[in-house]
């Protein structure tokens, strides 16, 4: 096509937002045979209907369904144009060992529909699979590398818009770091944006994609907004305490009337994001004890309506330890929809009943994408 030879550059006005960049597909949730154009925010290139690509069932590195890009594909996705920040785009390509042709995975700072419609290239990778070579059209000096085939392979982009740079990893290993992201095309300058990905056959024989994702490349760090203590009394400390590692703890006693030996708060803040990648929590602390106590971390599950216990472990009694627990599965079930509220609640239990001791936590926090 036309746009492997000739480079348009112009900036796009548009809407922006970190929330709504965040993506990400994996095309379980499609029938097998589905037509991508026009569905969850696929488009054919330039809205041309003979460009068509189809979820298919053949190959998945999640099961049970992968797009595959055949020799007429060429499908696009756009990003939500983030102007600003440091992003990470990765999916999971597979090759067929008996491919033949050329494929490609291409991204575009601007990208509009049409004919005329302004464009701006920022990665243009080609599969050749009659060489068996991966190139980067936009690296001439970079020796290219083999493509792998007969598995699923990680293609990983780092977009750093404050710095206007892109790194390139292909299965795990670096191809390329520090190129302009807004001039690789070698023409005049595209905009500072994530437009589009672009998933591009040049007549080459069947390929899939799959689990594709765009999200910050580092997460936000949430530092609790209230703490509210259930069982014990606050010798001192409170939520301001828990956003450093610091030394300034909140203390807490056993309460004197209370015939279990335990203290327990919850910490509560908001999250960046509904439906969260990553949800690491650290907690840092220990309890001035003659006894052993056990340290317990709980999220709220919003889905079940109640505590889920994602860490246990005796405490630390001889110096602070840090703990950092990191859930998997649908992490959403932590945020609460709409308010996006999420909540950690610590209990502390001593090995024997109205054992007296103290919890000291000095930081509780969220590693959030």
């Amino acid at each position: 096509m036309a746009r492997i030879f000739s480079f348009l550059a112009a900036i796009l006005l548009c809407f922006t937002g970190t929330l709504h960049a965040q993506w990400s597909d994996n095309f379980d949730s499609y029938a097998n045979g589905t037509n991508v154009n026009g569905v969850n925010g696929w488009e054919n290139w330039d809205n041309d209907p003979s460009f068509n690509a189809f979820v298919l069932n053949t190959q998945s590195s999640s099961a049970p369904n992968a797009i595959g890009i055949n020799p007429s594909s060429d499908v696009i996705h756009r990003m939500g144009n983030p102007t600003s920040g440091k992003w990470e785009l990765t999916c999971d390509q597979y090759i067929p060992g008996s491919a033949t042709g050329q494929q490609y995975f291409i991204m575009l700072n601007t990208y509009n529909a049409g004919a005329g419609g302004a464009k701006s290239w920022s990665i243009q990778l080609l599969f050749d699979n009659d060489t068996g070579m991966l190139t980067d059209d936009y690296d001439g000096g970079w020796g290219g590398a083999s493509i792998v085939y007969d598995q699923w392979v990680e293609l990983r982009f780092i977009i750093d818009l404050d710095n206007d740079t892109v790194d390139q990893y292909y299965d795990g290993t670096l191809i390329n770091s520090g190129q302009s992201w807004t001039q690789r095309n070698g023409g005049a300058a595209g905009a500072a944006e994530i437009g589009c990905v672009d998933l591009f056959s040049n007549g080459g024989s069947i390929c899939y994609y799959d689990n594709l994702l765009l999200l910050p490349a580092d997460p936000a760090i949430v530092a609790p907004e209230t703490t509210l203590v259930v069982h014990g009394s606050t010798n001192s400390g409170g939520v301001d305490s828990l956003a450093e590692s610091d030394n300034v703890d909140l203390s807490i006693s056993r309460a004197p009337n209370d015939l279990q030996s335990r203290t327990t708060f919850i910490a509560k803040a908001t999250s960046p994001t509904q439906t969260p990648f990553q949800f690491d929590v650290t907690v840092e602390g220990s309890v001035f004890s003659r006894v052993a106590v056990t340290q317990n971390i709980e999220l709220f599950n919003y889905d079940t309506g109640g505590w889920e216990l994602v860490d246990s472990r005796a405490a630390a009694r001889f110096g602070d330890s840090t703990v950092t627990v990191m859930p998997g599965g649908d992490l959403s079930r932590f945020v609460e929809p709409g308010t996006g509220c999420i909540e950690t609640r610590l209990r502390f239990v001593g090995a024997a009943q109205r054992a007296i001791f103290s919890s000291n936590t000095d930081q509780v926090i969220w590693a959030i994408r």
